[in-house]
């Protein structure tokens, strides 16, 4: 899928980058946040280039938790990194670079950013927003492109091109995508469980569930099929739903066939979307 030509956009980063070098750096402070679906980072780096405080915290997709509680999920995030660093609090950043999951388009973006510099203007002199999927490229490769396959909570791909064009598949979601996600594949896999169960479906290559539904049941704490319907409707939580994802790496690790196959598809989910991108 094309998206929205971004050159201008890169331009802008260049610009906005060759403005903070010809400021005053002296007693200049820089941020960045890696924002997912699950968990985000925060970093800050002195005008020397010295990184003085690197954390984690609470997840910042907007489509998740709303773009209120994102925009102050960044400020404190912010707060707390000037805080480990010894940095007095009122201290405005230069310049915030925010990777955000479920940023993709650039009116989200811009929208983000416009919020963010609203509700918070102490926050940072300037800041510059894009999807999870860019930042890696500039870190990479600088402003000659190249393809970024993210598998974590949820699954995106993003081809640029040196002239700023992009391809994207993925990024929609764990409702409308996410396939090669840790999400999408605890759920498949939870799926062939209860189909089994309910006498739906039978399992592929007709595997055993035991080893996969014990594991199910002792991560929730559960002990039937319908003791999952609060979890995932009334206190849903998608983080803790994709965790699974690592005990089910185990078991596939160990042998278990049914764990083996489901892995099998995620790896040809991802191999699809880098082809469709």
């Amino acid at each position: 899928m094309e998206v929205a030509p971004s050159q201008n956009n890169t331009l802008k980063t260049n610009q906005l980058f060759k403005n903070i070098i010809q400021e005053d750096l002296n007693n200049a402070y820089f941020g960045g946040i890696e924002g997912g679906a699950s968990t985000s980072f925060v970093v800050l780096y002195d005008d020397c280039g010295n990184k003085v405080a690197e954390m984690e915290g609470l997840d910042t997709n907007h489509w998740q938790i709303g773009m209120t509680e994102c925009l102050k999920r960044i400020n404190d995030l912010v707060q707390e990194a000037k805080k480990r660093a010894h940095i007095p609090c009122n201290t405005v950043l230069k310049s915030l670079g925010l990777s955000l999951s479920g940023c993709e388009g650039i009116e989200t973006a811009n929208e983000l950013k416009e919020e963010l510099m609203k509700n918070y203007p102490q926050l940072s002199t300037d800041c510059f927003v894009w999807s999870d999927t860019v930042a890696p490229l500039f870190a990479a490769n600088q402003y000659d492109g190249g393809v970024v396959l993210i598998s974590g909570t949820g699954s995106n791909c993003l081809l640029m091109n040196p002239d700023g064009s992009q391809y994207q598949c993925g990024g929609l979601g764990h409702l409308l995508g996410d396939e090669g996600g840790a999400y999408w594949l605890a759920v498949k896999l939870i799926k062939v469980c209860l189909d089994e169960a309910m006498h739906f479906q039978t399992p592929p290559l007709r595997c055993l569930t035991k080893n996969t539904w014990d594991c199910i049941m002792d991560h929730f704490g559960i002990e039937k099929v319908f003791d999952l319907l609060p979890l995932f409707y009334r206190e849903f939580n998608k983080a803790d739903i994709a965790q699974l994802t690592k005990k089910f790496a185990h078991l596939a690790e160990n042998g278990d066939e049914l764990c083996r196959w489901a892995f099998r598809e995620l790896g040809t989910a991802l191999e699809n979307a880098g082809r469709r991108s």
